[in-house]
């Protein structure tokens, strides 16, 4: 499990998730079907179970920095937050789903696999509106 801190009503930083080649092998997934993937991304209220976030877009990537993020993660999910997203200060816990569209072998594999992300949003003294 990773640990991700946010503060509210703020869209970063970017929730980046590495994901290595062998967790696409270990469920039968080719790569080559990765073409044919999308990605989303969700998050519960850690208290009362509730969506916070429900399967709205995300980014699917190949790594082009992986040493700065992972050497294991060939490939990051990203999640942009937009400052709804973060304007409930609170525990939650947050999973991606990517979903292989290929027309001969369409998948599902929830990320991470076992457990989940913990997001934490944190109190802000301070809210900007731009006008």
């Amino acid at each position: 499990m990773i640990d991700f801190y946010i503060k509210q009503h703020s869209n970063a930083p970017i929730l980046i998730y590495p994901v290595s080649k062998r967790s696409f092998e270990r469920y039968g997934i080719n790569l080559d079907w990765l073409d044919y993937a999308v990605a989303t991304f969700s998050m519960k209220n850690s208290d009362n179970g509730l969506f916070h976030i429900a399967n709205k877009g995300a980014a699917f990537e190949i790594n082009n920095d992986r040493h700065k993020i992972s050497s294991e993660g060939k490939y990051v999910l990203k999640y942009q937050f937009t400052e709804e997203d973060t304007a409930d200060v609170g525990r939650f816990r947050g999973e991606f789903k990517i979903d292989v569209l290929h027309p001969d072998h369409p998948m599902k594999l929830t990320i991470p696999t076992s457990g989940s992300i913990s997001i934490m949003v944190t109190p802000a003294i301070t809210k900007t509106t731009v006008v």
